[in-house]
């Protein structure tokens, strides 16, 4: 293999028996790589079949619950991952300061689930996505395991957390002081 230094591509160009005089076409080129033959492609990451002992489960919806210090944002995901119904503070007619807090978060995610079930929607798994650390979190899972989440609390499989971790990072703000 050539280095294309300097020199090496001044030797290069200075030397016709080290460049290709069109020995080489691209039809050559072509039938060695790995689109010609089919034999070599990598196969492609499928999503996997979800089996539990022998039985194959459907696909899971998805409830991302992302739960900042003044807002909340509920969205329940087909699985495809394209979104059936979103829903926040703002949306279910909180204003300004009330968006936050445990109340708001509750009615949030009791407005969900009751679209889950004036939709009449087949449900068979169910994965809930946590995002952010708030008081909105706690409220969340008391909706989920209260009255209004009966209709899906048998069918939840995973709960994950995405919730970002700092980690370095510029300096943080001042706390304020009254």
């Amino acid at each position: 293999m050539l280095g294309l230094t300097r020199l090496g591509l001044r030797r290069f160009w200075t030397h016709p028996h080290l460049r290709n005089d069109g020995k080489i076409n691209l039809t050559e080129v072509l039938e060695k790589s790995v689109l010609s033959n089919p034999e070599k492609i990598p196969p492609q990451k499928k999503e996997p079949t979800y089996i539990a002992g022998s039985e194959f489960l459907p696909r899971p919806y998805y409830l991302h619950a992302k739960c900042l210090k003044n807002n909340t944002h509920i969205t329940l995901c087909n699985p495809d991952k394209k979104i059936i119904y979103k829903a926040s503070s703002g949306s279910c007619g909180f204003r300004k300061g009330k968006r936050r807090g445990y109340d708001t978060a509750y009615t949030v995610t009791s407005k969900v689930l009751e679209q889950i079930r004036l939709k009449n929607m087949s449900i068979e798994n169910l994965y809930v996505i946590f995002c952010g650390f708030s008081q909105a979190r706690e409220a969340v899972q008391n909706c989920l395991l209260g009255q209004e989440g009966s209709l899906v609390r048998d069918k939840i499989v995973k709960i994950m957390d995405k919730s970002p971790i700092k980690f370095g990072g510029p300096r943080g703000r001042n706390v304020r002081r009254i």
